[in-house]
């Protein structure tokens, strides 16, 4: 029973988008910064999707990032690209944050660099910086995975069978203790 338990658990645990070095990230956001970029250049970090599902990114830190999305190598998205200098702020007063769903939250003239596309299992996504804020050689991007509907629907079908078989064993237990 515990080793069907702990099996059940590290499946479920595999779903959603996850680094190529397997770290799955799921609904939580993973942030990258990684210094040294320039237009062009794509970010080291990929991931690969375990599962179908939405893919959420947004821009990170400085307003003014702008990121093309890859899925397996084709274009799938590419982020809006706010100029932070149009704030009428000097050069460190440009819109900033370091919460990925503050970011991911803004909208109008000066929101975040942010797009959404959806991934099938062993899809791999690359981000490639665009443009990146005067000043700036340093990209951020926060990634995260939110599975489908589909996909919701059999984990709570796993857990409620989890929960019945846990019953069940209690029930038995009960009986024989007499």
């Amino acid at each position: 029973m515990i080793k069907r338990t702990a099996a059940v658990v590290a499946a479920l645990a595999g779903l959603g988008l996850s680094h190529a070095v397997a770290d799955p990230i799921s609904s939580v956001w993973d942030v990258v910064d990684q210094q040294g970029l320039s237009a062009g250049d794509f970010f080291a970090t990929t991931w690969t999707a375990s599962t179908s599902e939405t893919v959420r990114v947004t821009g990170l830190y400085a307003l003014g990032d702008n990121y093309a999305i890859y899925d397996n190598g084709a274009l799938v998205a590419s982020t809006n690209a706010a100029d932070w200098t149009a704030t009428g702020n000097g050069q460190f007063g440009a819109p900033y944050t370091v919460d990925p769903g503050v970011a991911w939250a803004t909208t109008g003239a000066f929101a975040f660099a942010h797009a959404s596309f959806g991934v099938s299992a062993g899809d791999v996504v690359t981000i490639q910086v665009k443009t990146l804020p005067t000043y700036f050689s340093d990209g951020a991007v926060a990634v995260a995975g939110v599975p489908e509907a589909s996909t919701w629907a059999m984990a709570m079908i796993g857990f409620l069978g989890l929960g019945s078989m846990a019953g069940l064993a209690k029930h038995r237990a009960g009986r024989f203790a007499l």
